[in-house]
């Protein structure tokens, strides 16, 4: 087996510099790879963190700006645009008819990212900026929570709440349990404003989870993008793995490797996914890829959960 792991590592070498090179990883290169991977010692370490990383859900830049246009653009307004149709059995309208009301109604859309003025997160940061310079939504659409005003709310007929991913949803419920957002949020309701929240993405089991709690039940949750169970590393259905016997042997080495050096197995809030975002990794993907201390190279930055 020894050989078998030092070919498919050998073999993989083209694959990673083809992936760099041509930014479907728009955040890592081929170094990054490589100094990562001397983490591991022996050479089964080695396959299986190299196999992890090559089936993981990486969100290139462009992935990103795609899915929140489709998210704004399709998955929110266009919705609503064929539910309001349906409702009124006017279903032959013209396309440019539609394609007007699909404008109208994202012109009046405030967006507000999931940061405020004192403590920015990064990847809310990168959100409001993806609106700005590549979808080219107005800066005046675009407010810190602060700058929610109920006369803000009243100019615009949806608000957009905006964040990378959901997975615990600790952080969501923390954001909107804060009294000034759930004001904004019911002053919003009371008046028949729309109010969503859109994500790139999420674990599906968590984002219903979070949808039915009393303080989001205003609020629709719009994920562009779904991580199911089969999608979590250490579950034994996952492609990832050739049969039980890998998943098992793979499943002791990461027990060691948290036992010897202190790399947990598990992300927070117990979640195991291999999931990147553009230049992040959410901690609730596996440890391996964001520890960073004197013993462990960190692959990407971590984006933490727990910022509210």
């Amino acid at each position: 087996m020894e050989q078998y792991y030092k070919k498919y590592l050998d073999n993989r070498k083209a694959l990673i510099r083809v992936i760099c090179r041509t930014k479907q990883w728009s955040g890592l290169d081929e170094c990054d790879i490589y100094n990562w991977l001397d983490n591991f010692e022996d050479n089964f370490g080695k396959y299986i963190a190299l196999k992890i990383l090559i089936h993981s859900i990486y969100y290139s830049e462009k992935n990103v700006v795609d899915l929140l246009s489709h998210g704004i653009y399709e998955k929110i307004h266009s919705t609503e645009i064929k539910k309001q149709l349906v409702n009124d059995n006017n279903i032959l309208i013209s396309r440019t008819e539609t394609n007007s009301q699909l404008l109208d109604r994202v012109e009046s859309s405030a967006f507000v990212p999931l940061l405020d003025k004192s403590r920015p997160g990064e990847s809310a940061n990168q959100m409001a900026r993806y609106l700005i310079q590549k979808l080219n939504i107005s800066p005046n659409q675009t407010f810190f929570i602060e700058d929610l005003t109920n006369e803000v709310i009243l100019k615009h007929r949806s608000v957009i709440f905006l964040d990378d991913c959901i997975g615990s949803g600790n952080q969501l419920d923390d954001f909107f349990g804060k009294p000034n957002v759930q004001s904004a949020v019911n002053f919003a309701v009371e008046n028949n404003i729309e109010v969503y929240y859109l994500i790139i993405t999420g674990y599906k089991k968590n984002i219903q989870k979070v949808q039915q709690k009393d303080n989001l039940k205003n609020i629709r949750i719009v994920a562009c993008d779904e991580l199911n169970d089969f999608d979590r590393i250490f579950n034994e259905q996952n492609i990832i793995w050739q049969d039980k016997e890998e998943f098992e042997k793979a499943d002791q080495y990461f027990k060691a490797l948290e036992s010897n050096l202190g790399i947990n197995q598990y992300g927070w809030a117990n979640l195991d996914f291999a999931v990147f975002m553009h230049n992040t990794v959410p901690d609730w993907s596996l440890p391996i890829f964001w520890v960073d201390n004197s013993d462990w190279t960190p692959l990407m930055t971590r984006k933490n959960s727990n910022l509210f």
